[in-house]
This record gives structure tokens, sequence and C-alpha cells, in this order.
């Protein structure tokens, strides 16, 4: 058995140590990835968000309507409709929770108790037309919901990733031109797009 002093101990340690760590390198996310998105800018105050099993949609609670009420956002790609007020009771509604499957939302209201109570709210049209046995319309109006946005479909073209890809190229090789000119130049090419 090797005994080591002290001294030749606290050495050998001192010379370990500092060898492991050099070698254990933290993995940090780069700040691009931590970076925030804002998803709502409304004027009152916004909070308790939750978000759906699959992501695609957000209720929150908000005060933009003079009450706390929930509402309800798209989260897809692409251009969004306007977001959905859910609840239109004068009592504060709030701590929403979406269900598992995304048809439902829990939350507590003070509507027939000044302590809360919990309610839970269909989130989509044809769940209450099923489970009520009436009409699209009538569905929309208990809801809340424009019919206009139940039957809106979202038009997505096959040449959006393409077109953004060439513009992305038009700016890197044309690093000083604005807007304007790199749509000329995709107009050039045989782009037809407007300086939207």
């Amino acid at each position: 058995m090797i005994r080591l002093g002290k001294f030749r101990g606290w050495a050998i340690l001192a010379i370990v140590f500092p060898a492991i760590s050099f070698f254990n390198i933290p993995a940090q996310a780069s700040p691009a990835l931590n970076a925030p998105i804002q998803i709502t800018s409304n004027p009152g105050e916004d909070f308790a968000p939750t978000v759906s099993a699959d992501g695609k949609i957000m209720v929150y609670v908000s005060d933009k309507s003079g009450n706390l009420d929930l509402w309800l956002k798209n989260l897809g790609p692409g251009i969004q409709p306007p977001d959905q007020r859910l609840t239109f009771h004068s009592a504060e509604d709030g701590s929403p929770e979406i269900s598992p499957d995304g048809k439902r939302v829990a939350f507590v209201s003070h509507r027939s108790d000044p302590r809360g109570d919990i309610y839970i709210l269909d989130l989509m049209v044809e769940n209450a037309m099923e489970y009520y046995g009436v009409s699209e319309r009538k569905a929309c109006r208990v809801l809340g919901q424009c019919r206009a946005t139940q039957r809106y479909e979202p038009k997505q073209t096959n040449d959006e990733e393409l077109l953004r890809n060439c513009v992305t190229s038009l700016a890197s090789k044309y690093g000083r031109y604005g807007y304007n000119r790199v749509t000329a130049l995709l107009n050039q090419e045989g782009w037809k797009v407007n300086l939207e």
C-alpha cells in the first residue's frame, strides 16, 4: 500500500481537479434561442397564459375589454385571426388551464361566489354543436366566436419557403440594397411580389 503524505495528496488533488473542470465545459444555448418573443401587445394587462399540448392555441387573461376576461390566441405560423374573447361576464375570470386534448379550458370565476368557483368552457365550436345539439350559428354565439373565423381557412402558398430563400440570398449578395431594390430584383427574376 502506497501512503502519500498530506502535502503530496493535496498536490495531486490540486493538479487533477482543475484538469477535470477544464474538460467539463458547460453546455449553454445560444442567446438567439433564449430571446423571448412578444405574443400580445394590448394596452391593458395580459397575464396567466396557458398553451395547449399541441402548441397551436393559447388562452390568457386580459383586461383589454375593461374587465378580466379569458382570450384565445392562435399560435400557428403566418397571419392569424384576431384574438377571440371567450368570457363575457361582468365578474373577473382568471387562472385558465387547457385540457390535455385542447378541447376545453377550466378557469376560476367570481360570478356567483366572491371567493371564486371553477368553470369549464368548450373551446371548439364542433364540440359545443355536438354536445348541445345546436347549429353552428348558435354555438358560435354562445362561445362568442365570429362565424367568419370559424370558417376561416388560412391560405398557405407552396412557394413561400422558396421566395424567403431567394430574398435572403439577394439580401446577402447585395447587403446595401433596401427592400424596394430587392423587390425590383425579385420582379426581374419573375416573382410576382409587391412592396409589402
